[in-house]
């Protein structure tokens, strides 16, 4: 049985403030431009990364108002950049009125400059950066998500931002049976959870699937929390946003 061992359910909310500071100069820079694959409102920006000073590049997505609003940072994976589509990630932010960061944090996983180096962890911290100085966030409400390489630099994050309540995402190739349980979790609908485990601030939940991403069950937990509070572990309601039917494979 193949399954998945995915904590998909990133935040970033507890503390996470601690450690941002406003970039002195940190605009977007030339013309905003729509990206293949997302929705259109989402468009193309750059934005001043502390780590060298350079300008980097990110898809955003600002629902406007005076209202505060929760902040969402969504990772690409492994082998993509900040242009991946992962319209899931889209789709939601607009229905649902939550600013989104879509960084590069120095693109395909494949070279020093990525992969969990300093360059990337700092560019996705400017991301957050240049959310708060140009958009009304939340800052109760600020989240971190990822896929497969974007679960890898969520695990780099945690070794690097203090006091940061992060859950990981790996893989294994098969469950053991004895450790199978019964889990009646709405927001595993599609595919089935098969072990929980609690430890403190964590949870580890591991589903029937492959190498992939259940939105929903991500982006719902989410957005329950609020930093400061104590971690909801049971969400009852489905989320209303409808994106159940895109492909939850990592790494396309």
């Amino acid at each position: 049985m193949n399954a998945a061992i995915n904590v998909i359910r990133l935040m970033l909310a507890c503390h996470f403030w601690l450690i941002f500071t406003i970039a002195n100069s940190n605009h977007v820079s030339g013309q905003e431009t729509s990206v293949a694959g997302w929705p259109h409102e989402v468009r193309a920006i750059k934005y001043l990364s502390s780590a060298d000073e350079t300008m980097q590049p990110s898809l955003f997505y600002d629902p406007g108002g005076n209202d505060l609003k929760p902040l969402l940072i969504a990772l690409h994976s492994w082998s993509g950049d900040y242009t991946q589509a992962n319209p899931a990630y889209g789709i939601w932010c607009i229905a649902k009125k939550w600013v989104l960061m879509h960084p590069d944090f120095r693109g395909v996983n494949q070279r020093p400059e990525a992969c969990g180096s300093e360059l990337a962890v700092q560019d996705i911290v400017s991301a957050v950066e240049y959310a708060k100085k140009n958009c009304k966030i939340d800052e109760n409400r600020i989240y971190l998500i990822g896929a497969s390489g974007g679960g890898n630099e969520v695990a780099a994050l945690k070794d690097r931002v203090p006091k940061a309540t992060i859950l990981e995402m790996v893989k294994a190739p098969e469950m053991p049976v004895t450790l199978l349980q019964k889990i009646d979790d709405a927001l595993y609908q599609r595919k089935p959870a098969l072990f929980r485990r609690v430890s403190g601030s964590a949870q580890v939940t591991i589903f029937q699937g492959g190498h992939e991403i259940i939105y929903e069950a991500g982006l719902g937990w989410l957005e329950q929390q609020r930093k400061g509070k104590q971690p909801v572990w049971e969400i009852r309601e489905v989320p209303t946003v409808d994106i159940t039917k895109l492909d939850t494979k990592s790494g396309k």
